[in-house]
Parts: C-alpha cells; structure tokens; sequence
C-alpha cells in the first residue's frame, strides 16, 4: 500500500470536523505502552486529543485508555478503557482537533521504531 493510500484509510480514526483536513507522516516514533484519547467538552465546543496504535492492517491494537472531562461544575471526569485484539504495533496515530474554533486540525502518522 502506498503512503497516500495509508493516510488516507487512517483518517476513519479521526473526529475531524472538516472535510479538507488530512492526516500528515510525521516519521519515527519510539514505541508506546497504550493507546490515550483525551475528550474535553463545554458549552457549544469540545477538544480531542489522540495517540492511537495502530497495527500493520492499520486498525487499533493493545489498550486504550478514553478521558473524558467536562465544563460543567460538578461533573468528575470518567475514563473508558477498551482492549484491541490486533496485531504488534507498527503505527501511532496522533491528533488534536478542536471544535468550534479557526485553530487549523491536527494529525499525524508516525512509524514506529524500536
């Protein structure tokens, strides 16, 4: 599979907002222990940010840890955790999207190296 194809089936795994936006390769990366998605929301408006493994079929793989916080007084933060059975390692997926806002979508795709 070519790079353009790569990151372009890698996009499902990310909330864009827009349609235009892309994920980019980032290069290397040094391996990492699980997969963390932080979702933070408010009033009108929510903030993610990614680091996601992905195996050699590019679909989520190990555990993911999900933290969701919220705006409202009161309300604590909650945390998901989800396990993938896929296969080792060989990507990790890094986003920051920010809804509501001018500030440009983030993504990359980063090959892991040991």
């Amino acid at each position: 599979m070519e790079r353009k194809e790569i990151l372009d089936k890698v996009r499902e795994h990310v909330p864009f907002v827009w349609d235009t936006s892309r994920v980019e390769f980032g290069g290397t990366h040094v391996p990492l222990d699980e997969s963390v998605i932080r979702t933070h929301k408010w009033q009108n408006g929510w903030r993610e940010e990614g680091h996601l493994l992905l195996d050699a079929n590019l679909q989520p793989t190990g555990k993911l840890y999900h933290v969701h916080t919220n705006g409202a007084r009161g309300i604590e933060p909650w945390e998901e955790e989800k396990d993938f059975q896929g296969g080792e390692p060989c990507y990790l997926l890094a986003w920051d999207i920010k809804f509501d806002t001018d500030e440009e979508e983030y993504a990359a795709l980063y090959r892991i190296e040991k």
